[in-house]
């Protein structure tokens, strides 16, 4: 999910008292589960399930201890029988290991595979083959294949708490997990997967994240329950359709009182605090108490719109403008969810009488909000469409750029279009608007160039974002794209250019009469920077001189939290 972060620096978190060791920590240990198998394939075995109780002792303290996540197996290959699925990986914490859920068999290739609960066995023309051991203490066996007279039906992966079921007039059900509460909620891991079975009904998947099986002919095995454990289902049928993942395993520790340690997801459940572990890392347990971040909070943020499309149409189209480029400090956040938006770029125009480009979409965070680039004007359209910067006007009749910062913002979110050029010449199409720039003017021999970027260090490094699209010409030179990701234009030979990806640039113009459409406008990007530790959930977060950073090139949500979300 992208929200755990790596360091060493826990510069900013407020300690208080000092705890006492040894202290006893309750644990959840949960392998990827295995791989269904392929053509009336065997169900995946679910990954290891381990729980109980660890001491931790004063040599343990402000010592980063490794957790291990294991990720689910393949499911066997399409394209034939006999395509074994593949074993899950093992999860880990301190000196207790989870082993991954053993590997399903493919019709007519052999017995299902051992691991933390057995993979289930394919069946045999002739030969009725055997379901995958368990580990004691970690889970069951896979279930038998049923062979010929039971019209080839696969028998289901081994569960936590019960064997997988022996293949038979249905394919075999995947056996059951196991439940945990140490999340606070009431939670089954480590389902089996269901058993495929020949033109017939596919076997279930057990409780706790197992995949059905396929049911009919060449029908895919679902894939196990992401941090279940659950095994993969098997494929229905002979030759085609792959089996199912086995879904990826999850560590949880758990203890009572405060905060003492770091490392996961960290929350308060009733008088205890949780990790939850759905990637590999580490835990720390440290050496005095940890306070809960406090609240208001000032961040720093970038919000940058999805840029404008460039136009097309009758004469030459002008270049989209770049999406809104709005950039802070010190905004006042609260312990909250926040709803994070990142706008995608507009349409490149279609050649035609209507060939303007669609304006980019706004991108928000919290009270931020950066409206989209103007879109490239062309054919009917004259002028430039207004937005976060403007597009170009069109040549010709010399259209105006569509205005900037629209609707107004302080400082402002960017610049007007270009203007197109007049009768007479190659006609260029005006540039769009960039955040810092207004888009150059079209003349009668060049595309107006896309106004200028605007910079910012916020994700680590000096990056420019918010640039102009470049207008279209007949001929050369095109107009170039601004500084920040601005699409260049394009010409009777010359395709135009989309703006780049998560920078909010507009896309290039399109020369008139030529076969290309205008460049497409870049999307947006929303970047949230604060000091100090990890306290928020959300996007892609990592650790950057002293900061803490959420990036997120795509919607999501940023979640700040009542407590550290810290991993060494």
């Amino acid at each position: 999910m992208g929200y755990e972060i790596v360091g060493t620096d826990f510069t900013g978190l407020c300690f208080r008292d000092a705890p006492v060791y040894p202290f006893n920590v309750e644990y959840l240990v949960v392998a990827g589960g295995g791989g269904g198998g392929a053509g009336r394939g065997g169900g995946g075995g679910a990954g290891g399930f381990l729980s109980g109780t660890l001491s931790i002792v004063a040599a343990n303290v402000n010592v980063a201890t490794s957790v291990t996540v294991g990720g689910g197996g393949a499911g066997g290959a399409s394209g034939g029988v006999g395509n074994y699925g593949v074993a899950g990986s093992p999860s880990s914490f301190s000196s207790f290991t989870a082993s991954g859920g053993g590997y399903a068999s493919g019709a007519n290739s052999g017995n299902g595979g051992p691991g933390g609960s057995g993979g289930g066995a394919a069946t045999g023309d002739a030969v009725n083959y055997t379901g995958g051991p368990g580990t004691p203490g970690q889970g069951f066996a896979g279930g038998n294949g049923g062979g010929a007279g039971s019209t080839f039906s696969a028998g289901g992966g081994g569960g936590a708490s019960a064997a997988g079921s022996v293949g038979a007039s249905t394919g075999g059900a995947g056996g059951a997990g196991s439940n945990s509460s140490i999340t606070g909620i009431l939670v089954t891991y480590a389902g089996g997967g269901g058993g495929g079975r020949n033109n017939g009904t596919g076997g279930c998947g057990g409780s706790g994240g197992g995949g059905p099986a396929g049911s009919g002919d060449n029908t895919p095995g679902t894939a196990g329950t992401p941090n279940s454990g659950g095994g993969g289902g098997g494929t229905g049928g002979n030759n085609g359709g792959c089996g199912g993942t086995g879904g990826s395993g999850i560590v949880v520790i758990r203890y009572s009182g405060p905060q003492r340690a770091c490392g996961g997801n960290v929350y308060t459940e009733g008088a205890n605090t949780v990790h939850i572990f759905r990637t590999s890392s580490n835990i720390c347990f440290l050496s005095n108490y940890v306070d809960p971040p406090e609240y208001p909070f000032p961040v720093n943020y970038l919000v940058v719109a999805g840029g404008g499309g460039g136009g097309h149409g009758q004469f030459h189209g002008a270049g989209g403008g770049a999406g809104g480029f709005r950039t802070g400090t010190n905004l006042s956040i609260n312990e909250n969810n926040f709803i994070i938006t990142v706008g995608a770029g507009g349409a490149g125009a279609l050649s035609g009488p209507q060939g303007y480009g669609s304006n980019g979409s706004e991108s928000c965070f919290s009270t931020i909000v950066s409206s989209g680039g103007g879109g490239g004007s062309g054919g009917a359209q004259v002028a430039g469409y207004p937005g976060g910067s403007g597009g170009g006007g069109r040549a010709y009749v010399a259209g105006a750029g569509g205005s900037g910062n629209t609707p107004p913002t302080s400082p402002a979110q960017g610049c007007p279009g270009g203007s197109g050029a007049g009768q007479g010449g190659a006609l260029g199409g005006g540039g769009g608007g960039g955040a810092s720039s207004t888009g150059c003017n079209g003349t009668s021999s060049v595309g107006g160039p896309g106004g200028a970027g605007a910079p910012s260090l916020i994700s680590g490094s000096n990056v420019f974002y918010s640039g102009g699209g470049g207008g279209g010409v007949s001929g050369s030179p095109i107009g170039t794209g601004g500084c920040g990701g601005g699409g260049p234009g394009g010409s009777l030979s010359v395709s135009p250019c989309s703006g780049n990806v998560n920078t909010g640039g507009g896309g290039g113009g399109a020369s008139d009469y030529s076969p290309y459409i205008g460049g497409n406008g870049g999307s947006g990007i929303v970047i949230v920077a604060y000091s100090g530790p990890q306290r928020a959930i959300g996007g892609n977060a990592y650790f950057c001189n002293g900061n803490t950073i959420h990036c997120f090139t795509v919607s999501g949500n940023l979640c700040f939290c009542t407590r550290w979300v810290c991993v060494l």
